[in-house]
């Protein structure tokens, strides 16, 4: 089973290093680099910190055509306003909020995030509004396709449950981030994968 590590959306102090640290000691596989209101050079600064030999775990949510050959990253995340890019060499993720809009995908994404699973950490308000049973259901039908990654509540508890509901991983943001001590944050990364294996 997959995991996932959303970076912080918001620029945080020392976020170099405290990414770096995560990359060598949490050991993570997978970093979204989310950043939705910042501008080229403070988002190039983040990606700076991550050490080249971990560059191919990193997907980059902004500007693809300007980093993404040059940093040598696992691949592009769309946002709502992109679709696959049939030329991009990597791997493609995407973002869904329905069964039906997975079920009317065309594209062939590597992975698919629906969200919010379970009531978001990170933002109080968005909470998530699937029949867990319907979709568990659909879940255990799906006969191909791309992966599907829990997105939305994701602690070491829900990670558990969306194993056992048939998703193909899972993406963590708030449940990290919402530390603000390092160690505490490699801890509940730890958590968290302790829970899929």
């Amino acid at each position: 089973m997959d995991l996932i590590l959303i970076s912080n959306p918001d620029l945080l102090s020392r976020e170099r290093d405290t990414v770096k640290t995560l990359f060598t000691e949490a050991k993570i596989d997978c970093f979204h680099l989310r950043k939705p209101e910042a501008d080229l050079d403070p988002y190039r600064n983040v990606l700076n910190g991550v050490p080249v030999e971990f560059r191919n775990r990193v997907m980059l949510h902004q500007y693809h055509e300007d980093l993404a050959e040059r940093f040598k990253v696992r691949g592009i995340h769309h946002r709502m306003d992109s679709d696959f890019n049939a030329e991009f060499q990597g791997v493609q993720s995407k973002a869904m909020h329905s069964i039906q809009e997975i079920k009317d995908n065309t594209f062939p994404y590597d992975y698919i995030f629906l969200s919010p699973v379970f009531d978001s950490i990170s933002k109080t308000d968005y909470k998530s509004s699937f029949n867990l049973e319907e979709l568990e259901a659909f879940l255990k039908s799906r006969k191909g396709g791309p992966k599907i990654i829990a997105l939305g509540g994701i602690t070491a508890e829900t990670a558990k449950q969306a194993k056992k509901m048939g998703f193909d991983g899972v993406a963590v943001m708030g449940y990290v981030w919402q530390e603000i001590r390092l160690d505490k944050m490699i801890a509940r990364y730890q958590e968290v994968r302790e829970a899929i294996l």
